[in-house]
């Protein structure tokens, strides 16, 4: 007798629990909702990958072009015949390169920042890494050159000492 009783306490206990999941919320109405989040925690954390890539490939971008353009330089240094390779030397090829140099990197800027706000603020990282990609005897003369841009006015060529304002204001700050 003790067993029926027993038998007759399980069944109400499962009596119980299917009279309380057929009148709660049911699996099936629950397993879509759980789709849903599931994708969109799934579509953010994507986003923000897809965001970290896309940093990631601007700024790559932009070191592939100043070591380019760096290497440009170098070559062009390299490349002057020997009666140019003096500190007297105005160097027009050299100072041309370097000025194309420095608009392609600011329309590079320009252009990268439209899908990356935050990369001008690494503008000037990027100028440093070109400046110390140049060789020490480019360095040196373009810093001899723009510390003395007074004598250089007086030769009269307006487009050269223009040029070399610009280089002075973009790398007089990495002058050690």
């Amino acid at each position: 007798m003790r067993t029926d009783y027993k038998n007759e306490n399980q069944m109400s206990l499962i009596q119980c629990i299917q009279t309380w999941y057929q009148d709660s919320i049911k699996w099936i109405d629950i397993v879509p909702f759980l789709a849903i989040t599931i994708s969109i925690i799934a579509l953010f954390i994507s986003v923000n990958f897809s965001n970290k890539n896309i940093h990631l490939s601007i700024q790559h971008a932009l070191m592939k072009i100043v070591s380019d353009k760096s290497r440009d330089c170098n070559r062009v240094w390299n490349n002057e015949p020997e009666t140019e390779k003096n500190d007297n030397s105005p160097h027009f090829l050299l100072v041309t390169e370097l000025i194309i140099t420095t608009e392609i990197v600011n329309k590079s800027f320009d252009l990268f920042s439209k899908n990356y706000r935050a990369i001008r603020d690494y503008e000037e990282y990027y100028y440093y890494i070109f400046w110390k990609q140049l060789t020490p005897d480019i360095r040196g003369w373009v810093k001899r050159t723009c510390n003395e841009k007074g004598n250089l006015e007086n030769k009269g060529n307006d487009i050269y000492i223009n040029q070399i304002n610009t280089l002075s204001g973009t790398f007089k700050q990495y002058f050690e």
